[in-house]
């Protein structure tokens, strides 16, 4: 019998395929699809379409398969095979008609699409109606109008995923750009930026996000953080890519939508490298393995390669055979590209390094620097953005943004996983004073695994001396109330917490309330906030001030 996991239209390049395409996950012997192959084929001749041919991917981890059709109609192929398996909620063959008018490209266009793709540029649907090219070398079409041919093309995109440190990689790439006089479109967990002015407030990192920002007459170069959630429901919003950043891929959110595995991730996030143009760069972490052994092979274009260590053994390598990379010696980071060498700047130059106690921001910007040099920057304009890139409220909201008052500090970040936590608390350590104690403020998320909230806990009970549990409903995710939080003891205390350490309160204010009336001088407070940020960054900015806490 054939078990049904998910059914998704993918409007662009994808873990499946490089082009668009409707896929069908599921479970069960591979002759049960059969009949459903023969149905299809029956239904897309009755509504005059082109009859899609499947392609067969799996099994993966989690035993699941799924086939792909390569279709111009995604969205009514969805709506057909959910009509077709009555799905619940299923659509009506006329609502399925509909879907596929709706898709369907107007005659009037369809000669001038061709002229397009014969001069190969990029084309974007977006509510509007169809624009041809990218950015300031677009234009939208009208009907009564001839395109601007000589003035259309793509502009420079530079795609950044992982598990972490996407967010401050994209907003350092940006910030050097602008910097260097270039006018950019940037999208990240805070929404959509034209040139560093917030567009639209949100996360907006998926591919609704991209195609507003390629779609933007003001914009000359793309910035553009893709999360995995955006490129596993939908995929990803251009065909092409100038620079692909994939800063490493951890065990988060797995299993999710038929994947199992970190190597299984590490194949979905690389669809942003699969899409590179051959003139272009992957710019991979060679201090992670999976990177190495799985995202590499798939690299249409060089990569430049960053890592924390000089001695790095894929560098080494890469170095021999003339190839280039951006690594740490001596604290100071160094382009290098074959046997040559050139300083680029010191990590004690790095505001976002804190003095070198935030490693990973140190990685993020090896990441960086990687991509603008790929870009064309040349090594002053690198250097003169990473050095005036601030780790603030107003620069990088949300990742380690510091506040201080009466000998206490606050430390708000976006840590939402084992690593993140890991490399966040290993990096605050240095912050407490001589008694002091480190407090952390931390919510359960029930997306993750029982075990997986388990180690978060337990890093931070072997980390910290004061485990603040915050319960938001929020973040339950499936889960019933109450579920979540007696995982998030059981870690801390088998790491060796205390019970007494242990406090369970709801929502961020008032564990943020009991933090502060409890922290004296030296203590530090690690307070991780996921939802109404710019709320708490006002909060801390007003105790700071000494006003209103």
């Amino acid at each position: 019998m054939l078990n049904v996991c998910d059914l998704r239209a993918f409007e662009g390049p994808n873990l499946y395929d490089l082009v668009p395409v409707t896929v069908l996950r599921y479970v069960g012997p591979s002759a049960d699809i059969d009949p459903l192959l023969n149905r299809l084929a029956h239904e897309q001749e009755q509504l005059g379409m082109p009859i899609a041919t499947a392609t067969f991917h799996g099994p993966s981890a989690l035993g699941e398969h799924a086939v792909s059709w390569r279709t111009p109609y995604p969205e009514t192929l969805r709506a057909l095979l959910e009509h077709i398996l009555s799905q619940p909620n299923a659509p009506s063959m006329a609502a399925v008609r509909a879907e596929l008018q709706r898709e369907k490209i107007d005659p009037s266009l369809a000669a001038t699409l061709v002229l397009a793709q014969d001069r190969d540029l990029p084309l974007l649907r977006t509510s509007l109606g169809w624009r041809i090219g990218h950015g300031v070398r677009s234009w939208e079409w009208t009907p009564d109008q001839a395109p601007p041919w000589d003035t259309l093309g793509r502009i420079p995109i530079v795609a950044i995923t992982g598990t972490n440190g996407k967010t401050t990689t994209t907003r350092l790439i940006d910030h050097t750009l602008r910097t260097a006089g270039v006018r950019t479109g940037r999208t990240d967990t805070d929404g959509i930026w034209i040139n560093g002015q917030l567009s639209e407030g949100g996360d907006w990192t998926g591919y609704g996000g991209a195609q507003r920002i390629l779609a933007s007459p003001d914009v000359e170069t793309a910035v553009l953080e893709t999360a995995r959630g955006g490129l596993l429901r939908r995929g990803i919003a251009f065909d092409r890519c100038s620079v692909a950043v994939l800063t490493n891929v951890a065990e988060d959110h797995l299993p999710d939508r038929g994947i199992g595995t970190v190597s299984e991730m590490a194949r979905a996030k690389a669809t942003v490298v699969r899409v590179l143009s051959s003139s272009g760069r992957a710019v991979l972490n060679a201090d992670d393995p999976t990177l190495v052994a799985t995202v590499a092979p798939l690299s249409p274009a060089p990569i430049i390669w960053f890592s924390l260590h000089g001695n790095n053994s894929t560098i080494a390598a890469h170095r021999l055979a003339g190839g280039t990379a951006v690594c740490l010696h001596d604290e100071m980071i160094w382009l290098v590209e074959g046997s040559a060498e050139h300083e680029l700047i010191a990590v004690a130059q790095l505001p976002v390094a804190f003095g070198g106690l935030a490693r990973h921001n140190i990685a993020n910007t090896l990441a960086a620097a990687a991509a603008l040099h790929a870009l064309g920057l040349s090594p002053g304009q690198i250097v003169l953005g990473l050095a005036s890139f601030r780790p603030d409220p107003l620069t990088n909201p949300g990742r380690m943004n510091i506040f201080s008052h009466a000998g206490i500090t606050v430390v708000l970040d976006y840590a939402h996983n084992s690593d993140g936590l890991r490399v966040l608390l290993e990096s605050i350590a240095p912050l407490r004073g001589t008694d002091g104690r480190i407090y952390v403020i931390y919510s359960g998320t029930g997306d993750r695994t029982d075990a997986q909230i388990i180690d978060q806990s337990a890093i931070i009970g072997s980390s910290a001396d004061r485990f603040i549990i915050k319960r938001d409903p929020v973040f339950l995710r499936g889960r019933p109330p109450g579920e979540i939080e007696p995982l998030m003891w059981q870690g801390a205390q088998q790491a060796g917490m205390a019970a007494a350490a242990i406090s369970e309160v709801d929502g961020d204010d008032a564990a943020l309330d009991l933090a502060l009336a409890e922290a004296t001088a030296g203590d530090v407070i690690v307070f991780t906030v996921h939802k109404d940020r710019t709320r708490q960054i006002e909060r801390l900015q007003r105790w700071e001030g000494g006003n209103g806490e």
